[in-house]
């Protein structure tokens, strides 16, 4: 797995049981270690519903805001957009790739580039595009995202989660552990 998807280290690789307990685990270790109050979460309004309350719960556990980035006429999200709603407080993004509600395709390594320049953890929901993954790597592009392995043909009811090397480094093993 580790070759397949280009992941560092094995250290990188989380597997749970599914797509919403790999985002959730994502979610809370990613809260616990990078945001405090008055800090913000941006997330799209296309985003998947396990994608939006893990973030909502955080951002009340937390005292962060939650933000919401709008898709153009067409359903696309612009990179000028993007940029005017980063802010120096905005310390994480979670973004779809490809739009289960939509079925636009977001240009998700422009946007993770953008959100690392800005100082911003960039995390990926690539449930959708697992197969593709593999030229879209490597993990140093994303600070974490997750993917049905089903979808790689890996066993089924498995999900691979991967986390780049800070975020590793940051969160405490315990935030990792399956809750």
């Amino acid at each position: 797995m580790r070759a397949f998807i280009g992941a560092g280290s094995i250290q990188e690789i989380i597997f749970t049981r599914n797509a919403t307990e790999s985002l959730n685990l994502l979610a809370y270790a990613a809260t616990e270690a990078f945001l405090g109050e008055g800090d913000e979460i941006l997330i799209t309004v296309m985003e998947h519903h396990s994608n939006l309350i893990p973030w909502q719960q955080a951002a009340a556990r937390k005292g962060a805001v939650l933000k919401f980035l709008e898709p153009d006429e067409e359903g696309y999200i612009s990179k000028e957009n993007f940029r005017r709603m980063l802010s120096p407080k905005t310390k994480l993004v979670s973004m779809t790739h490809i739009s289960n509600v939509l079925g636009v395709k977001n240009d998700v390594k422009t946007f993770a580039r953008i959100a690392h320049e800005n100082g911003s953890l960039f995390v990926l929901d690539g449930r959708s595009p697992c197969r593709i993954f593999r030229s879209m790597w490597p993990t140093s592009m994303w600070t974490s995202s997750r993917f049905p392995a089903t979808r790689c043909w890996l066993p089924w009811a498995s999900v691979c989660s991967t986390a780049s090397g800070i975020f590793c480094s940051r969160c405490r093993p315990s935030c990792l552990a399956a809750r």
